[in-house]
Formats: C-alpha cells, structure tokens, sequence
C-alpha cells in the first residue's frame, strides 16, 4: 500500500476516533438462525461459494522449492499443489487416473521428477502428465496424453497460491480483489519468513468463526482483560472491494499522529489491519507480523469447522531471545482465541439452534458482518 493512501486512511481513522464513533451500516441488518447450521444453506455454500469461486489453496512458502508439493483436503475434495521444476505452481486432483488411489498420501513434502503412486506404481511428473504405467501392454487403449492428472486453474500472488476447483475455469486473481489488490503489493508477505502454524478444530459453523473477526464491539467486554487496552473501544473503519472486506481497528496510540509530520505516519504501526478475503481466509496485519487464517467448513456438518493459523515474521527467528518473544506473542494470540472467541461462537452455534429467536441481529456499528453475510446470501439465494 502506498504511503498517500496509508495517510489518507489514518486521516479516516482519527475522524471517527475523534468523534467517538465508527463506520455505520444504514441500519440494522437480520439474518435468519438457520443460515447457521440448514443443511440446505450449506449445500448452496458448498455448491455456488466454495465450488465456484477462487480460494486460497497454499502459501507460497509451503512451497519453496522446485519439487515442493502440498496437499490440501479441506475444501472437500483432494487437491495437490506442486512446484514444478520450471517454478510455477500447479494444483491437481490428487487422484491417480488408473483406480482414483491418492499419488501422495504425505501432507507435504519434496519430490524429484516424478510422483508414483503408492497403490502400482503410475507414475506422473510435476506437470501431472502421466509418464509411466507398469505393465504398460496390459492397457492398450490408455493414452498418456489424456490420462493425466486433473489440473485445476491456479495462480500465485502476494504470497498466497489461488485456485478454483472448476476445471478449465478462468482466473484472475488481481481481478478478483480488486481495489484491494494494490493494498498487499507492500506488505510483505512473500519476504516475510513462517514461523509456525497452527490446526484447530472448533464446534460452531465457518461463518460464525469468520464473524469473530468482523467487529471490534465486544472487544470491551469479552476481551477487557487481553486486547481491548491496545484499541480504541467500537471504532473500525469498514471498507468493501467485490466480496471483500478491508477493516481497520484504530490502536490507542493514533491518538498521538496529529502531533506527528504525515511523513511519519505508518498504517500498520497505528492499527491491526484485518481482510476478509472472500469466501474464509483472513489475512492480519500487525505491526510486527502477519497472520494468515483459512477457515474450512466440515465436510458435513454444519456445526463443525476447522481452521489453519499460519504466523508470520518480518525476520528468521534465530535467537533464544527471539523465540522467547515470539513464542509468548503467539500464547497470547492463542490464549484469546481458545479461551474467549472460539467459546463464545461454539455457545452461540447451539444457542442458534435453540429456538429462542429466528434472527440475528447486527447493529449500524457491525458493518463488516452485515456486508459478510450479505454477500453469502447474494450467492446463495439466501432470505
């Protein structure tokens, strides 16, 4: 992001800080309980969301060399992407063409040329073209030509491997973000170094877990004792590209910027920046590091999602000291999640169920969630 519009965001930002407020929808916005958990929503989800448009596959570290593959059974279907020997990225089915046998069962990991699979022996190399077959002469009619791996449409950009589960399926991923793409081109994410990451399995639906980082109004209650002295309290600014979302979460010190040159004035540093990347990764910018979150729905319950957490630095960490730091940064960022979000959403889940309403209720100053759901129900045909 450019520094005239980092300025001119933070010039945003302290006029809704000075004036005690935040960005507000026009009104209150319903949304149904049982968008929650119906199995007839989810399959609309899974249908024209997840199986229509692009998603986050990998990143681009997990995939640092030539050779390097990842697979990727979250979305529902088995995928592997590898890093061909000519550098660029492609993303397969993770199915052999001779009996549907998985060509990796590893989760990640580094090949040479080729991938055989472990059931007999088919053998396709890192541009999924099918290079041997044992006992050739006993399939006459198998042309290698047609028997190879089914590639899906992917791209690589700012550090984050894109892909579509249809395929022949176009792809632009620059285009897909839209306005918001020229935000990420200075953030750093391909040079920033992965530290670790982190799988978690939680008893509430993927959206819910996603609204846990679409407002900051509970952060003065539910995280007094945590975060909430580092924010200004209920103040974010809201903004929308396509079906994304950009949030700016105001830190108590950009009470100090007008005393400051706007030469000096440093997005990151006077805020957490928080991107919902449509449909379920959540791209964290701190001012010290980056976190990237994937939140999955369950294959087939409603009430279950699994999430990854990958934690970013702007340096190796090669020193005791800064494992130290890093390790108590990443508790903390823990602490919070397990033991005051997550709860609350797995209580919110079977308080949805319960009968006790049949809408949710998101005020003016809940913005972000109402234009999440929004665009989920614009997709979905959702009431």
């Amino acid at each position: 992001m450019k520094h005239a519009q980092q300025v001119a965001l933070l010039e945003r930002v302290l006029e809704l800080s000075q004036g005690n407020t935040t960005t507000l929808a026009d009104d209150i916005t319903r949304i149904p309980v049982d968008a929650y958990y119906a199995d007839s929503q989810f399959a609309l989800e899974k249908q024209n969301i997840f199986g229509s448009m692009p998603l986050v596959f990998a990143m681009s570290h997990e995939l640092p060399d030539p050779g390097s593959f990842k697979t990727n059974d979250y979305y529902g279907v088995p995928l592997i992407v590898v890093r061909g020997l000519d550098g660029v990225v492609r993303t397969f089915l993770n199915v052999c063409r001779h009996r549907g046998a998985r060509i990796s069962a590893k989760d990640q990991g580094k090949v040479p040329k080729v991938f055989s699979c472990p059931y007999h022996g088919w053998c396709y190399d890192l541009q999924g073209k099918l290079v041997h077959i044992p006992a050739k002469e006993s399939f006459p009619d198998i042309d290698p030509n047609c028997n190879g791996l089914t590639e899906l449409p992917t791209q690589e950009r700012h550090g984050l491997i894109w892909g579509r589960l249809e395929p022949g399926a176009s792809l632009d991923v620059a285009n897909y973000l839209g306005d918001f793409d020229g935000d990420f081109a200075g953030y750093g994410l391909p040079e920033s170094h992965f530290l670790e990451q982190h799988v978690i399995e939680q008893p509430l639906n993927w959206k819910i877990a996603i609204d846990t980082f679409l407002e900051p109004y509970h952060f003065g209650v539910l995280h007094r004792n945590s975060i909430a002295p580092l924010f200004i309290h209920d103040c974010c600014l809201v903004d929308q590209s396509g079906h994304h979302i950009r949030e700016i979460l105001p830190r108590k010190t950009t009470a100090e910027l007008p005393e400051l040159p706007k030469a000096q004035w440093d997005l990151p540093d006077q805020s957490a920046m928080v991107y919902v990347l449509f449909p379920n990764t959540i791209w964290v910018m701190q001012k010290d590091h980056i976190e990237l979150w994937r939140i999955y729905p369950h294959p087939t319950d409603t009430s279950q999602c699994v999430m990854t957490m990958d934690f970013m630095t702007p340096e190796p960490v090669t020193s005791e000291k800064a494992r130290i730091h890093w390790k108590k940064n990443i508790d903390i960022l823990m602490k919070t999640v397990l033991d005051e979000d997550f709860p609350t959403g797995a209580g919110i889940q079977s308080g949805l169920r319960s009968g006790a309403q049949t809408h949710v209720t998101f005020g003016r100053n809940e913005p972000a969630l109402a234009l999440f759901e929004k665009s989920i129900g614009s997709l979905t045909w959702a009431a």
